[in-house]
């Protein structure tokens, strides 16, 4: 087992960025205490690129708040929701404002249409953003059926979408984007984690049973340990952001990540398991 979290390049974008991730976008309520030892244990621990985004309720500000005199030690994304060019840049200046940063590494649409970005002109402003030196990157959080057309734009430095075992609608899209030299964040890579220990959905947890997943645990490992592990098993998923308030939920995913991605053998033995279901 390895005793650093493991790195590799974000794209084309020539940084160095953890495998793990940290998502800011916070699902249980907690006080200042709880959020500064959190947020905190991320950066402590080596996790090096933090997403939140200006809907996150009060995310940003808390990444403000207790990071700020750490800010040289991880790369920031956030993202923006408003659909024209001077709303969205009104957005951004807000998120710096609240982020107590002059600058972030990467600038995101929050899952917006090609349409819409086509008629508010918002490319033009987020490449207007990266020459004033607001933001390092560009990119948008997508997923399907608008992932495919975004990619063929050839004009965002990172895309940002869900992935794992049990959603594997984008995995295609994945590897195109990857192979095209963008940086590729996964959200969802545990699915929000197993029902009554995480915030997972039932429903979608069901299928670990029903493609019959179990069956590939090593011994005394998690289902959510062996979900991370699965997704950083595409090279092409350069980073997984995993959110959680818990310090010890955060410790099992760095040890995860520590133990390293699925043997080749048994990666490809699972992936065809999970296309039988699928019947891809």
């Amino acid at each position: 087992m390895q005793d650093q979290l493991p790195k590799t390049s974000l794209g084309k974008t020539e940084i160095q960025i953890t495998r793990l991730g940290y998502g800011s976008g916070h699902r249980k309520p907690m006080n200042d205490k709880q959020r500064d030892v959190i947020l905190n244990a991320v950066v402590d621990a080596g996790i090096n690129i933090i997403d939140t985004a200006i809907s996150y309720g009060n995310s940003e500000q808390l990444i403000g708040k207790f990071l700020k005199d750490k800010r040289d030690k991880f790369y920031l994304a956030t993202k923006g929701n408003l659909w024209d060019a001077g709303s969205l840049e009104t957005q951004l200046n807000q998120s710096l404002k609240r982020l107590k940063t002059d600058y972030v590494d990467i600038y995101q649409l929050h899952n917006p249409t090609p349409a819409q970005c086509i008629s508010g002109e918002l490319l033009d402003a987020l490449n207007k953003f990266k020459k004033s030196g607001k933001c390092r990157w560009i990119g948008v959080s997508t997923s399907q059926p608008y992932f495919k057309e975004f990619i063929e734009w050839n004009s965002f430095d990172i895309f940002q979408v869900p992935y794992s075992a049990l959603q594997m609608e984008n995995e295609k899209m994945i590897n195109i984007a990857g192979g095209n030299g963008a940086g590729v964040i996964i959200n969802g890579a545990v699915a929000l984690g197993e029902p009554n220990i995480g915030k997972g959905s039932k429903l979608i947890w069901d299928n670990f049973e029903n493609y019959k997943l179990q069956e590939f645990l090593d011994v005394n490992e998690t289902k959510t340990s062996f979900m991370l592990r699965f997704t950083l098993s595409n090279d092409n998923a350069h980073t997984a952001i995993v959110g959680t308030t818990n310090p010890k939920h955060l410790e099992s995913n760095i040890k995860s990540v520590l133990q390293g991605p699925l043997e080749a053998d048994l990666y490809n033995q699972v992936k065809k398991r999970i296309m039988a279901n699928l019947q891809i």
